[in-house]
């Protein structure tokens, strides 16, 4: 396809150095500096896989494993750039991948985590830039394309069938229904979501090819604009978020700030990203939250910015930054979310002291309150801050907290969620009052935490959830909760 060139190009860009906003920034390092690297997870490893020095494709697979908390590294059996990855039991797959010379292979490499052993099976067309993603048991081989050339083909493995080495387990599903390089795939329930891509002279498409799993039908939809949103996207519960991208003609400098959501309840709507145009980002997701980082602007300019979207409450977090500009590659591991940068060895790693979950209702201001955790999550430390947002002003409210989550629809006449659920603590000894800001925070003591039965200490490997609890009038006289922040304890 002739724009796989301005594609990787566009993503080689410098490094820019900046300072990390929270202290939950940390960094690792990939064993190689290298542009155009693919991120996937299984299990408690994260993966990053392999790249371009310059113009020397390379092999390297760098894996950072959470629980021991260790990177090492490996090698694709041959080497690539700008990879699709897919994923599906123990089984990592590895296609559509730009080799020495943008040559186009129709191998697909199968990496088996648990034994560390490789094998191979066959597309049924040589490609680059295909869609991946995994629904049910089978993995989906959507689209791609080469130097003067890109396709509508779908090749499908189905696990239901036999193991990847068996080729009756492989076959060829209706064609997408406009050919092209670059969809970005992700799975919703039992739907494979294709969106947007580029034809072989660079022109994008706003068309979205759905395949539905349980009726085993296809259906298409629209962005909102026609743009190569890539690996910019990421899924959270029954929604898909696909954010930014390239929409230039012919491989031009501008990029898109569309936000489209896929809700698998109530369908497709759109916003924006708050910073403006951004394209190649990466994202992933933490609990609610929702990580856009890195890419870059209009003009190939590489971005450090980190925006963050809590999809529980529909509020954007305070931005934050990459230390090293141009992220394209990202993925989450066992609460962390990490990010590449190109043309460095720099990882950087995010990993708040608390996961947020639950929706929330908004309240009298409109918008819906939010609560965050920050600090250590380190029992030893005894350093966590709740911080309690976009509540209505001038009203008093606690937190509380439970070992137990829970979903209770208007409690007690609420007009909020309850996301607590057994045995619920209030720290009725804290009541605040919102002021101006409407804002709310405790630091709390975690020698003392209340509970119904007095107070208790939080040990080590413990998980609790918190939430706000607060007053309002909407239009009469009522209260409201935040969404809830889960952390597990060290």
């Amino acid at each position: 396809m002739n724009r796989i060139t301005p594609i990787a190009c566009s993503l080689a860009l410098a490094a820019v150095s900046t300072t990390p906003a929270l202290a939950q920034w940390s960094t690792g390092s990939l064993s190689v500096a290298r542009s155009n690297v693919a991120a996937e997870t299984i299990g408690d490893l994260a993966l990053f896989v392999g790249g371009r020095v310059g113009n020397t494709v390379i092999d390297v697979i760098d894996i950072y494993d959470s629980a021991a908390d260790t990177w090492t590294a490996t090698s694709l059996p041959v080497a690539q750039a700008n990879v699709a990855t897919a994923t599906l039991g123990n089984l990592v797959f590895f296609a559509g991948g730009v080799r020495q010379g943008f040559a186009v292979s129709d191998v697909v490499d199968i990496l088996d985590t648990q034994t560390m052993t490789w094998s191979t099976a066959t597309l049924s067309e040589a490609r680059a830039v295909v869609g991946m993603t995994t629904v049910g048991n089978k993995v989906f081989f959507a689209g791609g394309g080469g130097i003067g050339f890109v396709s509508d083909v779908v090749d499908v493995y189905d696990a239901d069938i036999g193991t990847p080495d068996n080729s009756l387990a492989w076959s060829i599903e209706q064609p997408l229904s406009s050919p092209r390089g670059g969809a970005s795939a992700v799975t919703v329930g039992h739907l494979a979501i294709f969106a947007g891509g580029a034809d072989d002279g660079g022109t994008p498409f706003d068309v979205v090819d759905i395949y539905d799993n349980l009726n085993d039908t296809w259906s298409t939809a629209t962005l909102s604009v026609a743009r190569l949103v890539g690996n910019a996207a990421t899924v959270v519960g029954d929604r898909a978020y696909f954010a930014g991208g390239h929409f230039s003609q012919s491989g031009g400098p501008d990029m898109s700030d569309a936000l489209d959501v896929f809700d698998a309840q109530s369908g497709w709507t759109s916003t924006t990203l708050p910073s403006g145009p951004r394209g190649y980002i990466g994202v992933t997701a933490l609990g609610n939250t929702v990580l856009f980082g890195g890419g870059v602007e209009t003009g190939f300019v590489a971005s450090d910015l980190v925006e963050t979207l809590n999809v529980g409450t529909g509020q954007w977090g305070a931005p934050q930054h990459l230390t090293q500009a141009g992220a394209n590659a990202a993925t989450t591991v066992d609460g962390t979310a990490l990010f590449t940068s190109n043309g460095t060895t720099v990882v950087d790693m995010y990993e708040p002291a608390g996961l947020n979950y639950c929706g929330a209702v908004a309240n009298s201001t409109g918008g819906a309150g939010t609560i965050g955790a920050t600090g250590s999550d380190s029992v030893a430390a005894n350093d966590l801050l709740l911080t309690a947002e976009q509540l209505p002003p001038h009203q008093f409210g606690y937190f509380l907290n439970s070992m137990t989550q829970g979903l209770a629809m208007n409690p007690g006449g609420s007009q909020g969620n309850l996301c607590l659920g057994g045995s619920i603590g209030r720290y009725t000894q804290s009541v605040f009052d919102s002021g101006a800001s409407g804002t709310g925070s405790l630091a709390l003591d975690l020698a003392n935490t209340p509970t119904p039965g007095g107070l208790v200490a939080i040990t080590a490997g413990e998980t609790w959830s918190f939430q706000c609890w607060f007053r309002d009038f909407n239009p009469s006289p009522t209260s409201n909760f935040t969404d809830a922040v889960s952390v597990t304890f060290d």
